[in-house]
Parts: structure tokens; C-alpha cells; sequence
């Protein structure tokens, strides 16, 4: 099977194209810049391409498509910049599915947007609470998937994913203000291991592993 990957040189994209690809998919990875490194060490297809610009995308035929070139935190920052990539580059890509005829999507969010303090048990049926702009991103995101479902009957299915840890998989990654691993690198490089909260908070972590299994079961 063909499958394409849009965030490749990210945490998730790179685990996730790693995994389809020891799954004997045909993986194809899209990246804005380091394509040549990203396709050495992934050993996959990788297209340079930057939803961002006003380039059009083109597609041939594949079987789903996995969207996790959105917003993280750090760029989300930059309203105008989140925005432009979770509305305007998700658009772009979702054109390009429509004139490839690819109906299969994954497309990447996060559990923020149920809110940033989240006690308990969470499901689809839980109230939206839209407290950050890197919710906020991933929810217009989704809201324009629905749209593409609505209206040109795509089958596209929102990940909303809470606490991912796991080893980066390619160099290109760099997540280390990121839960747990910020503790592995203030333990390396000053000696000790700094709480910035109560350190009463319960938290329940996914693995990258969990995460591309996960994925992998749910594509087509």
C-alpha cells in the first residue's frame, strides 16, 4: 500500500513513517526543508514542500494520507503562523487529496482541545475548551476536515493525542522542552532534575510506539 506522510522531519511524522515503512508500506514523506538527510536517515521518499507557500501541491493515487504537519507548540506561538499552517496548509493538502482522489485521511490534534487542565476520563462526547492557540489551530483544522467530509465525502479521522514520549527517531527532531524529556536533559546537562509545579499532577503518557500502532490500525 501508498501512503503519504506530511511532517516527516517531526516527532510523531518520523516515528509514523519509520513504522509504516517496517510494515512493507510504499511511504512517502513531505518536509519543508532537510529532505535529502531526512530521506537517508528514514530510508523513505521525501518530498521538499512548504504548506506555507503558495505553491500548489500535486498528488498521485495513494491509499491514506497522514496529516502531521500542523501546529506544535512552539509554532503556535506565532499566531499568524499557526494559523496559516493548521488552516491554510491543511487546505492545500485537502485540495490536493480531492483532485488525487484520495478519500483516507489521518489528520493529527491534540487532547488540548478539551482544555490545558484535563482531570479525568475525556471522549468525543466531552464539551470543546479551547484555552491556547495551539488548541485552537488543531481545532480549525478538524473544523475544516469535517468540512471536507461534509461536502466531498472524505473519510478523515482527528487524533487527539495527550503526553507522547518516546526516543526521536532522525536528528532533525528537537522536542526537548517536552515532558519527560526535559527531565532526561536536565539530568545530562546540569545534574539535577528541577520541578516547576506541585509535582502532585497524575498524567497518563503514549509512547511513539503506541502511537504509530495506533495509526497503523486505523488507516485503511
Amino acid at each position: 500500500k501508498k501512503i503519504y506522510i506530511t511532517g516527516v522531519s517531526g516527532f510523531i511524522g518520523s516515528k509514523v513513517a519509520k513504522y509504516y515503512l517496517e510494515k512493507d508500506y510504499n511511504v512517502i514523506g513531505f518536509t519543508r526543508n532537510s529532505a535529502s538527510s531526512i530521506r537517508s536517515e528514514l530510508g523513505i521518499e521525501v518530498i521538499n514542500f512548504d504548506f506555507n507557500s503558495k505553491e500548489e501541491l500535486q498528488l498521485d493515487y495513494a491509499d491514506s494520507i497522514i496529516h502531521c504537519a500542523t501546529a506544535n507548540d512552539v509554532l503556535s506561538k506565532d499566531a499568524e503562523a499557526g494559523l496559516a499552517l493548521s488552516i491554510f496548509g491543511t487546505n492545500r493538502l485537502l485540495e490536493a487529496c480531492k483532485k488525487a482522489k484520495i478519500k483516507n485521511i489521518i489528520f493529527f490534534s491534540t487532547a488540548q482541545v478539551y482544555g490545558t487542565e484535563l482531570i479525568g476520563n475525556f471522549d468525543e462526547e466531552i464539551p470543546i475548551k479551547i484555552e491556547t492557540s495551539y488548541a485552537l489551530n488543531h481545532y480549525l483544522g478538524e473544523e475544516l476536515c469535517k468540512f471536507y467530509c461534509n461536502t466531498h465525502g472524505f473519510n478523515i479521522v482527528a487524533f487527539r493525542p495527550s503526553n507522547i514520549y518516546g526516543i526521536p527517531e532522525i536528528s532533525t527532531v528537537n522536542r526537548k522542552t517536552l515532558v519527560p524529556m526535559c527531565f532526561v536533559n536536565e539530568a545530562i546537562n546540569m545534574g539535577t532534575i528541577k520541578l516547576r509545579s506541585s509535582g502532585k499532577q497524575m498524567r497518563n503518557f503514549v509512547s511513539l510506539e503506541q502511537m504509530a500502532e495506533i495509526t497503523i490500525s486505523t488507516a485503511p
